[in-house]
């Protein structure tokens, strides 16, 4: 008896069958099992998700259960499972992205050098970077352009044979003679 009155749990009342000579536990309309330990009411084991309330319900063939969603209307679902996207109407600009709150709120986190409500407000820094990598970039491509065509024009030059002198060996002597407009050659006597 003292096992039955410690084993029965969930309000079950220990009583005793006459016929088995045994001692049991009635369980509650809503547990069953040896101990009454289990709960038969469909919420005990529901799936409702963040911070959703089961609610019991009677259906002609059994019973089940459904899930509310909590009033802050974050969330959707069977179980509550979705969460709606507060950010899906949002615009920020290219310099940032929307987060939203707790509270259905939403803003625009701007990356670093921008700020607004939708980060299109440049700061005075990134504008100067901005200058000065334009400025650099035309500073390079300009000389860029000179190195060229300082190349280009002593090539123009040297294939007219201006500003250039060929120095040829003598075929004979093995002696430098210099080219400039007429070749002259110079032969020694030994």
């Amino acid at each position: 008896m003292s096992s039955c009155l410690v084993d029965c749990s969930n309000q079950g009342q220990c009583q005793f069958d006459q016929q088995a000579l045994k001692f049991f536990c009635e369980c509650d309309q809503n547990y069953m099992g040896s101990s009454c330990q289990t709960d038969t009411r469909p919420c005990f084991n529901n799936k409702c998700l963040n911070n959703a309330t089961c609610v019991n319900t009677l259906n002609m063939t059994m019973e089940s259960y459904r899930c509310e969603c909590p009033s802050n209307g974050l969330f959707y679902g069977q179980y509550c499972e979705n969460r709606i996207n507060t950010c899906q109407n949002v615009t920020c600009s290219l310099h940032g992205y929307c987060i939203s709150n707790q509270n259905l709120t939403t803003q625009c986190k701007c990356l670093y050098g921008y700020s607004g409500e939708i980060c299109d407000l440049e700061a005075t820094s990134m504008k100067m970077r901005k200058y000065f990598q334009w400025t650099a970039t035309i500073i390079c491509m300009a000389f860029f352009v000179i190195f060229w065509m300082i190349v280009i024009s002593f090539d123009v030059l040297s294939y007219f044979g201006i500003g250039r002198r060929q120095i040829d060996l003598d075929e004979k002597d093995g002696k430098e003679i210099q080219k400039n407009e007429k070749r002259i050659y110079f032969k020694y006597k030994s």
